[in-house]
């Protein structure tokens, strides 16, 4: 069928719609909202990405399984559980997708006027889930461009990786120091000692490639692949953690597709914050908060159900 034809098939003799409904967030509600038309007889309710990630959080603290919320022990790796807090807002969603946004959520305690009589699907400063503690306002406060793309991309360039996986088993193997430049290739133990800072912290990402700041001929000096993928990959996560600490809270939940199975960055992500007095949290279901707060927001908002 046409577009035409979904157009004409719209609405029923009553003036009601007789297309399917169903509430997508991202860039596919967007993308594909006519093939859907066309082809499926469905209507994408389109909500924003970003609420409907944190109504997702909400949801799950709201209505989570038991053993929803953990860390990760930075040395050993090990998952271990934690307790939602108590006070859950304010707090921070670090989203590491292709890209990192950060986003602080904090309580409304003077909801304003919602947009189009109370619907929320356009709405860009509140929430649209009500949980047991009030409206919450959100705000994008800050991202960065080095994300899971970079990684995969950089490793695409410099090594034989050519999908994820592999570069992420690359990286598992590998030895950051042999690439990075750290400050005790800069100011050697005494000087660490003086600056009180470990000697394995990193000064600059890729930073052996440079002799007296000039670029090498060879990259013979790196020991292996593995070393350039572990390099990228910590890379990516001190890039976020930093950032993070610039906007630090006590509650700091990391969630993305990035994170999905990778057991090696949220040990990485763990290490990092540690060592900037803080603790990552994860959530056993992040990758589906925006599926969570979408469906959150069909049974409220358009079904009537009370969620």
């Amino acid at each position: 069928t046409g577009s035409k034809e979904a157009e004409k098939g719209e609405e029923d003799a009553g003036g009601q719609s007789n297309l399917r409904k169903i509430v997508a967030a991202g860039g596919g509600a967007h993308k594909f909202e006519q093939m859907f038309r066309d082809v499926l007889n469905v209507n994408l309710v389109q909500m924003k990405e970003m609420q409907s990630v944190v109504d997702g959080l909400m949801f799950l603290d709201a209505h989570g399984p038991h053993g929803e919320l953990f860390a990760v022990n930075p040395d050993t790796g090990e998952m271990e559980e934690r307790d939602w807090p108590e006070d859950l807002l304010p707090c921070l969603i670090v989203n590491m997708g292709s890209g990192v946004s950060v986003i602080r959520i904090s309580a409304n305690t003077q909801p304003e006027e919602q947009p189009n009589g109370g619907d929320t699907s356009s709405a860009t400063s509140f929430s649209g889930f009500v949980a047991s503690n009030g409206r919450v306002r959100y705000e994008r406060v800050g991202g960065t461009s080095c994300g899971g793309a970079t990684f995969v991309g950089l490793c695409r360039l410099l090594t034989s990786a050519r999908s994820f996986d592999q570069a992420l088993h690359l990286a598992e193997q590998g030895d950051a120091s042999t690439v990075d430049k750290l400050v005790g290739d800069i100011y050697g133990s005494e000087g660490c000692a003086d600056l009180g800072m470990a000697a394995t912290v990193t000064a600059a990402n890729f930073g052996k490639f440079t002799l007296d700041g000039t670029l090498t001929d060879s990259l013979s000096h790196i020991t292996s692949e593995v070393d350039l993928a572990r390099s990228a990959l910590q890379m990516v996560i001190q890039a976020s953690s930093v950032l993070v600490r610039a906007f630090m809270l006590e509650r700091v939940f990391f969630v993305g597709g990035f994170l999905e199975d990778n057991h090696l960055a949220r040990k990485l992500l763990s290490k990092t914050m540690k060592g900037l007095g803080g603790e990552a949290w994860f959530l056993r279901h992040s990758d589906f908060l925006g599926a969570l707060g979408s469906l959150g927001h069909c049974l409220s908002k358009v079904h009537h159900f009370q969620v």
